[in-house]
């Protein structure tokens, strides 16, 4: 299991960290550290393939006193961030 840092545009947002099987994990981020949501779910092809993914990662949340690494990092509702990272995404 891989570790992910949500990280949305909540003003109450606590940064949860939730889990992606190694599959899931790649199907979502590739060979990238953070990614937007806004990329991924673009269409609604995209959307209807990303749907069950994030429907069982919302439901594997894990206490982040029990986090032992951050394998990745997914912004929601944060795309005017995209601009800070080379290239527009994080290359690592």
């Amino acid at each position: 299991m891989k570790n992910v840092l949500i990280i949305d545009g909540a003003e109450n947002c606590t940064y949860d960290v939730f889990q992606l099987n190694d599959n899931e994990f790649i199907q979502v981020f590739g060979n990238k550290e953070i990614v937007f949501v806004e990329d991924l779910v673009a269409d609604e092809t995209s959307k209807a393939f990303y749907d069950p993914i994030f429907t069982g990662m919302w439901g594997r949340r894990i206490d982040k006193k029990d986090v032992i690494g951050i394998h990745g990092t997914i912004f929601y509702e944060q795309y005017y961030k995209k601009r800070h990272f080379p290239g527009g995404s994080w290359d690592g």
